[in-house]
């Protein structure tokens, strides 16, 4: 694959390098290092594009910056941060929405959807609380979850609901069944 790709700059080289040997031997010391690179250039590539050359240079710490092999505070906190970051991924998150209180608030505060209060639209709210609350959590498709999530008064009117009215226990037991991460309940609270 290097002389296909490189072959034509190889060639090159190799006319130029024979065009300047035939008039006048002594020119071709000048250009030797741009005719011999253009000659070598399939060699060289073959050679670069190997990971194990990359690696050990990497292990004797050539081409690196400083702050490769040296690196400061803040790079290493970062690192140690998105490290604790994903052992405490939450899974099932719109679930926790819905169902912890504290999830909820959390949600509900962060939603993006300010609204002025119309009839229309808190019809709307209530035919997609009802809803959700019939279709329960295994049947709610993803758009829906999207929807409630992105609404703040629909999510807080939700969890109101699951843990008020009887249709809400098929939710609370759903969530209780789920399996929990305990480094994203530091509290060990659900």
């Amino acid at each position: 694959e290097a002389f296909r790709r490189h072959g034509s700059q190889m060639l090159l080289g190799l006319v130029w390098a024979g065009g300047m040997a035939w008039l006048d031997l002594r020119f071709l010391w000048w250009l030797a290092p741009i005719v011999f690179s253009l000659i070598l250039s399939p060699f060289v590539s073959v050679l670069s594009s190997r990971a194990t050359l990359g690696m050990k240079s990497k292990r004797a710490k050539l081409f690196l910056i400083p702050e490769e092999y040296n690196p400061p505070r803040e790079l290493l906190a970062t690192e140690e941060y998105l490290h604790l970051n994903r052992n405490r991924a939450l899974t099932n998150g719109f679930m926790h929405a819905v169902v912890n209180p504290s999830f909820n608030a959390l949600a509900t505060a962060l939603a993006t959807a300010r609204h002025h209060l119309r009839a229309t639209l808190d019809r709307n709210r209530e035919e997609r609380v009802n809803e959700a609350l019939q279709l329960g959590p295994e049947k709610l498709v993803k758009g829906k979850r999207l929807e409630l999530l992105s609404d703040p008064v629909t999510l807080a009117r939700l969890h109101q609901r699951v843990w008020l009215l009887p249709e809400g226990a098929a939710w609370r037991e759903h969530y209780q069944q789920l399996p929990h991460n305990p480094l994203a309940h530091p509290t060990g609270r659900r």
